[in-house]
């Protein structure tokens, strides 16, 4: 995982993002309600969010 291969707790994380540390556990075990949310936890790592869609073979960029 990325946050734990930087040496960060969740409580850490959820400090520089402004969410509770109950949420960042939350975004890491998958309950994600919203994409912003997502784009902003990752933000806080240094990574970023890419969004694509998959039909059949084909994949197109969205976000």
């Amino acid at each position: 995982m990325i946050r734990e291969e930087q040496g960060l707790t969740q409580a850490q994380v959820a400090k520089s993002v402004g969410i509770s540390q109950a949420r960042v556990s939350q975004i890491e075990r998958g309950e994600i309600h919203n994409l912003e949310s997502m784009r902003t936890y990752a933000a806080a790592l240094g990574a970023r969010i890419k969004v694509s869609i998959e039909y059949g073979d084909r994949t197109a960029g969205v976000a």
